[in-house]
């Protein structure tokens, strides 16, 4: 048997050889391909890490950008409530509003009141109401107004 494998033995080994070069190559390439897999994933986490450390900043700096101006419209909301208050006490005080409902008759506003000639004689509005309207009106419009400068 032996005489039968001598013709061909180099070829066997020719053969064997290419074998294993083809395995280091194969096993070479996939070393490779590890290799730059790593590189791309080592790539990717700084780039990610970056990216968030800036969305972190940017968003930080929104943050305290949006409580200066809800900051600043609280203090502006402060000061106009004041004034608002002011103005209510004066309405309340030409228009000759009530304290408080005693009964449940209401007379007749007098013609001074500037009340229009269209609104019931029973309509009756305390103190309390108007100055509740007139806080919300005013915490109304300093909303819309701070929303406004929210949006620009």
């Amino acid at each position: 048997m032996s005489r039968l494998l001598d013709p061909i033995r180099p070829y066997l080994y020719a053969g064997a050889i290419v074998a294993i070069l083809a395995l280091c190559a194969w096993v070479w390439r996939i070393d490779s391909l590890r290799a730059s897999h790593k590189e791309q994933a080592a790539s990717i986490a700084s780039e990610y890490a970056a990216f968030r450390k800036e969305m972190t900043d940017r968003t930080a700096e929104a943050l305290a950008k949006e409580k200066e101006q809800a900051r600043a419209a609280d203090v502006k909301h402060a000061q106009s409530l004041a004034d608002v208050r002011d103005d209510t006490d004066r309405f309340i005080a030409a228009r000759s509003v009530r304290k408080a409902a005693a009964g449940c008759g209401a007379s007749p506003a007098p013609a001074s009141s500037g009340v229009p000639a269209e609104v019931p004689a029973q309509t009756v509005v305390d103190n309390a109401d108007v100055r509740t309207c007139g806080d919300l009106y005013s915490y109304a419009l300093d909303a819309y107004e701070w929303a406004n400068g929210a949006v620009k």
